[in-house]
């Protein structure tokens, strides 16, 4: 039978060789939620990196990382990952909370959900057993504001936390800051 030739990896660096075409399977793994999942959590704590610096993945490089492995292509900046989807919902801003979440809930259950906002984007893991959402992104900070103090100019002062990682956290990480909550 005719040979074909292939590349492959090893610890000694890339080679090529040859098999009988039949012999050969492909590599891209079938994206269910579990596999996605799995996959997710081998990036968890990596570090975050704005436009890929120091060797970091910024929000929208997650992603492109994270579902490359399944054979799938992303664009590179988040708002044009979050319309390259099958399925998008667009929820006007008049949308109470409580539905808003509801929507998101109802696309998790039909499949990967992937939540953009202005600048930013993240994988929608899910709700705690107590029904809190979380998700799982790559972010330098967010703020929160502090108890009771106030800034000079009056409004409410707020503290800086450093994340710099891919992480989980839930939706509400900056309630009540000038940044707003995810």
């Amino acid at each position: 039978p005719a040979q074909m030739r292939f590349h492959f990896a090893s610890r000694a660096g890339w080679h090529v060789g040859s098999a009988d075409p039949a012999r050969l399977e492909t590599t891209a793994r079938p994206l269910t939620r579990r596999a996605l999942l799995q996959e997710a959590f081998r990036f968890l704590g990596g570090p975050y990196g704005w436009g890929g610096q120091g060797g970091g993945r910024d929000c929208s490089r997650f992603l492109l990382d994270l579902l490359a492995g399944f054979g799938l292509q992303l664009p590179r900046n988040s708002t044009e990952q979050a319309r390259a989807g099958s399925f998008a919902i667009d929820v006007p801003p008049g949308v109470g909370e409580r539905e808003r979440l509801s929507l998101i809930d109802a696309a998790a259950r039909r499949g990967v959900v992937l939540l953009q906002l202005p600048g930013h984007i993240m994988l929608y893991l899910g709700r705690t057993t107590e029904g809190v959402p979380m998700a799982m992104h790559s972010f330098a900070e967010y703020v929160s504001p502090c108890a009771g103090a106030q800034r000079g100019d009056g409004g409410v002062a707020e503290t800086l936390f450093q994340v710099n990682q891919v992480t989980i956290s839930t939706l509400e990480l900056g309630r009540g800051a000038s940044r707003r909550s995810f």
